[in-house]
C-alpha cells in the first residue's frame, strides 16, 4: 500500500512538472505539419521558447540570417564582413537591436552571452510567449490536504484492525507487523509524498524560472509542425525568386532547430567572435 502511493504523489507531482513547463519533447508524437512563417517574433524567441535554451553561437546566426533578409545588414561572403544597412530600431525585438549594436569592423563583437540571453526571455515575455515560473501555493496545500486525507483513511484502518488484533490477539508478530505499518504510515508517507511534489518545483525553478504561456503554447505546436515540416522540404530546387525567399525563411528555423550546423560553423568561423 505504502509503495502504491508513494508511486500515485510521485506519478501526480511529475504530471504537474510537465503541464507547467513541457520539455524539448513536448510534441514527438505531434506528427502535423505547418508551414507558415511565425514573422512577428525573433528567431532567438523561437528557440527559446522551442526548448528553454540558448545557444548563442546557433542563435545569433539565426539572427543574422533574418536580419539580413530583412535587409538590416548585408552579409559579404566575399570580403567574410558584415554590413550594416539600416540599423533603425522599430520593428526589431532588444535583442536583435543587441546584435546589430555588438556588430564592429564587419563581425560580431563584444557580445555578452549573458545580456543576450536576458534581452531574449524579455521579448518574449513581451510579446507574451513566457512568464515567470511561480510555485502555486493552493495547489500544493490541496495536495497536503489530499494527504492528510489519505493518512487519516490509512488511520481509521488501521485503528479498525488494532480493535481486531485486541479483541482476537494471535501473536506477537501480528502486533510487530502492525506497529510497523503504522510507523511507515505516519513517519514515512506524509513526508515523502508532500515532498516528492514539492521537489517537482523546486526542480523546475533550479532549471528554469520561465514557462510558456497559452499563446507561447501555440506557438510552439507551429515550431514542432515547421520541424516535420523542414525534414521532407524540397523548395531549393525551384528557381522562383518566391520560392527562393521562402527557402530563406525556412533556412533561419533550420537553424534555430540545429538542423543546419554546417551553416552555423561556416558562419561563426567567420562573422562572429564572442
Amino acid at each position: 500500500m505504502q509503495v502504491i502511493l508513494i508511486y500515485l504523489a510521485l506519478k501526480l507531482g511529475i504530471k504537474r512538472f510537465k503541464k507547467d513547463k513541457l520539455s524539448s519533447i513536448d510534441f514527438k508524437r505531434y506528427e502535423n505539419y505547418y508551414r507558415e512563417i511565425l514573422r512577428n517574433y525573433s528567431p532567438a524567441e523561437l528557440s527559446y521558447i522551442d526548448n528553454f535554451e540558448i545557444l548563442p553561437e546557433k542563435d545569433i546566426v539565426a539572427t543574422l540570417l533574418s536580419l539580413q533578409l530583412n535587409k538590416r545588414i548585408n552579409i559579404d561572403d566575399s570580403l567574410s564582413k558584415i554590413k550594416i544597412e539600416n540599423n533603425n530600431i522599430e520593428e526589431i525585438s532588444s535583442n536583435e537591436k543587441y546584435v546589430l549594436d555588438s556588430i564592429e569592423d564587419g563581425k560580431i563583437k563584444n557580445l555578452n552571452e549573458s545580456e543576450f540571453i536576458t534581452k531574449v526571455q524579455k521579448d518574449a515575455i513581451k510579446n507574451g510567449l513566457l512568464k515567470e515560473s511561480k510555485i502555486k501555493w493552493k495547489k500544493f496545500i490541496r495536495v497536503i490536504i489530499l494527504s492528510i486525507s489519505f493518512i487519516a483513511l490509512m488511520i481509521f484502518i488501521c485503528t479498525i484492525l488494532f480493535n481486531d488484533f485486541v479483541n482476537n490477539p494471535t501473536n506477537i508478530e501480528d502486533w510487530k507487523l502492525f506497529i510497523m505499518v503504522f510507523a511507515i504510515l505516519l513517519v514515512v508517507y506524509l513526508p515523502i509524498s508532500i515532498g516528492i511534489y514539492f521537489s517537482t518545483y523546486i526542480i523546475k525553478s533550479k532549471k528554469n524560472s520561465y514557462i510558456r504561456t497559452t499563446k507561447g503554447e501555440a506557438i510552439n505546436e507551429k515550431l514542432e509542425g515547421l520541424k516535420n515540416y523542414l525534414k521532407d522540404f524540397s523548395l531549393m530546387n525551384e528557381k522562383s525568386e518566391e520560392s527562393l525567399i521562402l527557402w530563406e525563411n525556412y533556412l533561419i528555423y533550420s537553424v534555430i532547430f540545429n538542423q543546419n550546423v554546417k551553416v552555423v560553423k561556416s558562419m561563426c568561423d567567420k562573422y562572429i567572435t564572442i
